[in-house]
């Protein structure tokens, strides 16, 4: 095995393994996680960190609009990449535009609505909703407006009036659009700290760790968890030792030959 190829193999095991930790840590912190209502969360003497499950609601200021798909939502996620067409098609290291909203929001249950505290949030929306590569063009260059042609996603972006600077598209230069969203009475989960206030409670960021939400029932269910556990442990920790140990039985048979 070449030196190369032995050292990727070693990557490629160690990249599996880390995987492996990591998806075996979150159903873990799930499970040692009490589960409670949102009227639980009210009761007396309620504290620290919880998780709840219910149907995200829009929050103080109202639903938000996607701005690609136009989906009511309660948090959205905008990436803009360029693209290059082709097989395999490729896209660059860093995205031309990202904007994602830090806007509470709401979690029902039935039993009562609790406010997620959303700039502390680690959002884990799924898939994006949508993915779409389409071509910058240039209508009137005399015009400011001009490479926003009416009806495509960049007029959307520009449309949907986001904070920050717009996106600077060039002329000709494919685009590829992601969006990911969590829309209005969406089931979901979220984990995180109990923050009682005058308006009602909170669930905010925890003692530890991050306030988690996600799409569906909470991860201690998750389909898959075993067989990505069995290719974690079973397929990484192999490939990283078979890697290494090559990669480190070439190189010894390099010193005799460097000491002479």
């Amino acid at each position: 095995m070449a030196r190369g190829g032995a050292a990727f193999l070693g990557v490629v095991g160690v990249i599996l393994l880390v995987q492996a930790v990591m998806y075996q840590v979150r159903p873990r912190r799930m499970r040692r996680t009490p589960r409670t209502t949102v009227g639980g969360l009210a009761a007396p003497g309620t504290y620290g960190t919880r998780q709840v499950e219910g149907a995200l609601r829009p929050g103080p200021g109202g639903p938000l609009t996607a701005p690609l798909t136009g989906t009511p939502c309660v948090w959205y996620k905008l990436l803009i990449e360029e693209y290059a067409p082709g097989f395999p098609s490729r896209t660059s290291n860093a995205g031309v535009y990202e904007q994602a909203t830090r806007v509470p929001f709401g979690l029902d249950d039935g039993t009562g609505q609790a406010l997620v505290d959303a700039p502390w949030a680690r959002i884990e929306p799924g898939g994006p909703a949508l993915v779409q590569a389409e071509v910058a063009a240039v209508v009137d260059p005399a015009r400011p407006d001009a490479r926003f042609r009416p009806g495509t996603l960049a007029d959307r972006v520009r449309l949907a009036r986001l904070p920050g600077p717009p996106p600077d598209l060039r002329p000709g230069t494919h685009y590829r659009y992601q969006e990911w969203t969590l829309p209005v009475g969406t089931a979901a989960y979220v984990l995180g700290g109990v923050h009682p206030s005058p308006g009602g409670v909170v669930l905010g960021r925890p003692e530890r760790g991050a306030l988690l939400v996600g799409i569906g029932p909470a991860p201690r269910a998750r389909t898959g968890f075993r067989g990505r556990l069995w290719i974690g442990y079973d397929l990484g920790v192999p490939s990283a030792v078979l890697g290494f140990g090559a990669l480190a039985w070439q190189l010894a048979a390099l010193l005799p030959h460097a000491a002479g």
